[in-house]
């Protein structure tokens, strides 16, 4: 099979477009896809072969951590009988279930699959889902093992995610990744972007499968800053973004967010203000033809003349002399 690889208007990479082969290629290609991506499993679409709409597209946040987003007209995945002694990649797939009604079925639980709801997938585990017409899933792919559970961890939590007190902030963060995480091309920033997702659906699977009490507070409070950080990294080139709407997006008080913050290496302020500053630094190599004025907006200033002089402070020369020398020595 022929790969595919383009970026699309979100700025995801399309790992597969069914309009790049014939009716009656896109079926199999799709597998193939699916399969080499996951595990062997089958792969059987509702619509005659001329009808077929597939797409995924991905961000690869580190080795062991992806976001997809898989987009299809009616189709059945299933995992049994033989392909369960075909092992792949020991991966978890996490899912935000969206448009298409459906079901999903593994050894502990069978339910339907409505939209805006999670499901997980044990990717070397027995499984099928179902979607009788066109819709997707955002979906985060994680090697189980940089979650430290087990395959039986995971089949137990998949029905129990909703009572999780963690299952709203991931579903939020999911949604939040996709429509930002192409945005941040550092290598260090996607490695922690990365970390704090992992960390996340980590608790999310263990207070899913605990008991509510002391432990369940201790791990929403870990992970408080966790999302603060990640909040922060998203937002940054957001104009609006300061203290105060930073506590309200996180239920506490800009008191409490200082006192959070304090273990942090710089001010709130100052991180902020570094993470605009970067962003601004790497599309002015990345854009050379987008004006600085654009860039200095993009990135979250109030104006060119105060990007400009915030630029200079930090890197110890304006933008335009910037771009000058990265054209110069790329």
């Amino acid at each position: 099979m022929t790969t595919y690889r383009a970026r699309e208007g979100g700025g995801m990479d399309v790992l597969f477009d069914a309009e790049t082969f014939t009716p009656n290629e896109r079926a199999v290609a799709y597998k193939a896809a699916c399969s080499a991506a996951t595990a062997p499993h089958t792969v059987r679409f509702l619509t005659p072969a001329e009808q077929i709409r597939a797409r995924i597209s991905a961000v690869v946040l580190d080795a062991d951590v992806t976001l997809l987003r898989d987009e299809t007209s009616g189709v059945v995945h299933e995992r049994e009988g033989r392909q369960l002694h075909s092992e792949g990649r020991d991966h978890v797939l996490l899912g935000l279930h969206e448009g298409g009604s459906g079901w999903y079925e593994h050894p502990a639980a069978v339910r339907p699959l409505h939209s805006n709801e999670l499901f997980l997938i044990d990717t070397n585990g027995q499984y099928r889902t179902h979607r009788s017409r066109y819709g997707g899933a955002r979906l985060l792919q994680i090697d189980r093992a940089r979650l430290g559970v087990s395959a039986e961890t995971v089949r137990r939590a998949d029905n129990r995610l909703a009572g999780s007190p963690l299952y709203g902030i991931m579903r939020d963060h999911l949604v939040s990744l996709s429509s930002r995480a192409s945005d941040i091309t550092d290598r260090a920033a996607l490695a922690a972007l990365a970390e704090a997702t992992a960390h996340l659906v980590r608790g999310l699977l263990t207070t899913a499968v605990t008991e509510q009490g002391r432990q369940v507070r201790e791990t929403m409070q870990d992970h408080l800053l966790d999302r603060i950080r990640l909040y922060v990294r998203l937002h940054a080139c957001d104009p609006g973004l300061g203290a105060a709407r930073i506590a309200a997006e996180h239920a506490i008080s800009v008191r409490k967010l200082f006192q959070l913050w304090q273990s942090q290496p710089a001010p709130l302020a100052e991180t902020i203000m570094q993470l605009r500053l970067d962003a601004g630094q790497r599309r002015l190599t990345a854009q050379p033809h987008l004006p600085v004025a654009a860039i200095a907006h993009a990135c979250g200033f109030t104006s060119p003349s105060h990007f400009a002089r915030r630029f200079r402070e930090a890197f110890g020369c304006t933008p335009v002399q910037w771009r000058q020398r990265s054209c110069a020595h790329p």
